[in-house]
């Protein structure tokens, strides 16, 4: 927040202040959490001569985390696409696609803590081995999520 006023209000920035501000205190914030971790004792302490790839691990990690990158990528994008033609429409179906979005926003971190909650689930169970768990996991937050569907879509 300092930042930022200083690079927008005091240097005149604008918008490449913001993000020279939010570089900058990222780092900062990196800088401070590895100097943490490596001044602590004990399992949370910070080895960074230790810290090694395995490929068996980073095999996995790419295996699920590229695909859901490149959906995430793909949504953004038609998003964008979607309000290109929306803007085509002229200010009062901006207004409105605005509004729609703000409830949607509401909608989406509702399913969005679901969605974290059941990650969180499936990756202790994945790790643990555990697959019978991941099965119910995914059946009970498919119900949940269309029981909550179903509900918003009944609103009116």
């Amino acid at each position: 927040m300092v930042l930022n006023l200083f690079f927008v209000i005091g240097l005149g920035m604008g918008v490449d202040g913001v993000a020279w501000a939010t570089v900058i205190s990222e780092h900062i914030s990196a800088f401070l959490v590895f100097k943490s971790l490596m001044a602590e004792e004990g399992m949370m302490k910070l080895h960074l001569k230790k810290l090694t790839i395995h490929m068996d691990k980073l095999k996995r990690i790419v295996k699920i985390g590229l695909p859901a990158g490149m959906q995430g990528a793909i949504f953004s994008v038609s998003n964008v696409l979607i309000q290109s033609s929306v803007n085509s429409f002229g200010s009062v179906a901006m207004a409105g696609n605005t509004a729609s979005a703000n409830i949607e926003g509401f909608v989406y971190t509702a399913m969005n803590a679901v969605y974290q909650t059941s990650l969180s689930f499936t990756s202790q169970n994945l790790g643990g081995g555990k697959y019978s768990r991941i099965n119910k996991v995914k059946i009970s937050v498919w119900l949940l999520l269309r029981q909550w569907g179903w509900f918003l879509a009944w609103q009116q």
